[in-house]
């Protein structure tokens, strides 16, 4: 009599999670609402499915993290060109107090663009060349585009403002014609490199030569949303890339750091919810013991999306955080590969 085959043991798991998708269409939801909560002007489109609807609310919410100016101290550092220049007194006077602003370390995003608060809106200027232009006048008592939210007052001169982590150099000031004329930013450049050209170095590229198209071909181009390497006063620079963004509300290019954000942030919530399936039938067990039965499935959703990516379960038995790659709830906690140990 033949011996009976050895049946090799499989372990399946029969735990249901949310899939990636569903996830990202929860993604989606979440931070659709947060940017009408911040009062942000955002106009979802009519995408074919939930890859394409969290891409768009992601490169709205980034791209409003990405224009703007993070509140924290800064050096500030005034270009010859701007302290020799002749100036009335009260732009001046207005100069060194945003001066104050920026070493005090105060919110300076109600002195940008007044587009600020559309989600949709393409700094220029700053996507392309690295140039933030900062309002002159008394704070808080104009409105933004919306109509929902006090700016500071315009007036016919802007700061252009090259602006780093804990620096700020104030490069000069221009009329609102500098958002399209070429010369004049070329020249804002050639102030950079004359006053402050170590700031620009993370931007230069080297052993290049005869870069073309020259600077006034360059800035059309990128007026299209295009990006190229350009050539001042004999150093090539480039400032990084833009994707060519017709959900844009101005036209413009999308930098492609908001890009890269975004594919950042989508690959690691798939990443955690591929490490919350692979571990469905242990951390099922520990829901067991909280909720008194198997959970029917992990039904994921979101509660923080950003530096930390958290998603919880819709019972709000478990809240996972990919930053320590760990599941935890009460008490409890799951690392990888591991047994549930109880603090």
């Amino acid at each position: 009599m033949a011996e009976p085959q050895k049946v090799r043991s499989i372990l399946v798991s029969v735990t249901e999670v949310s899939t990636s998708l569903e996830v990202q269409d929860r993604v989606r939801q979440f931070i659709e609402q947060r940017l009408v909560a911040y009062g942000y002007e955002y106009k979802p489109g009519t995408s074919p499915g939930p890859r394409d609807g969290v891409f768009e609310a992601l490169r709205a919410w980034v791209r409003i993290g990405h224009r703007s100016i993070p509140v924290r101290a800064r050096r500030v550092h005034w270009s010859k060109e701007l302290d020799q220049r002749a100036l009335d007194d009260s732009i001046r006077d207005d100069i060194r107090g945003i001066q104050k602003e920026f070493e005090r370390g105060e919110n300076l995003n109600p002195r940008l663009t007044r587009n600020f608060f559309k989600a949709g809106f393409n700094d220029f200027l700053y996507n392309h060349f690295k140039l933030q232009h900062v309002h002159l006048g008394e704070p808080n008592v104009d409105l933004d585009k919306t109509k929902k939210h006090a700016m500071c007052r315009g007036g016919p001169l802007v700061l252009i403002a090259f602006i780093e982590n804990d620096d700020a150099y104030f490069v000069e000031v221009r009329g609102h014609d500098v958002f399209d004329d070429w010369s004049q930013v070329e020249d804002l450049l050639r102030i950079m490199l004359r006053n402050f050209k170590g700031a620009l170095e993370p931007y230069v590229m080297r052993n290049v030569s005869d870069v073309r198209p020259k600077f006034e071909g360059a800035f059309e181009a990128a007026k299209t949303g295009f990006t190229c390497a350009f050539e001042v006063d004999g150093v090539v620079l480039s400032f990084g890339t833009t994707v060519f963004d017709s959900k844009s509300h101005n036209g413009s290019g999308t930098s492609g750091e908001v890009v890269d954000i975004i594919n950042n942030n989508l690959n690691r919530i798939s990443r955690l919810v591929e490490w919350i399936t692979e571990n469905s039938d242990t951390i099922a067990a520990k829901m067991k013991d909280v909720l008194g039965a198997l959970p029917e499935k992990i039904d994921l959703t979101p509660v923080q999306i950003g530096k930390r990516i958290i998603l919880t379960d819709t019972s709000r038995c478990l809240q996972v955080s990919e930053e320590e790659c760990q599941v935890e709830w009460g008490t409890y906690k799951i690392v990888p590969n591991q047994e549930p140990t109880r603090d």
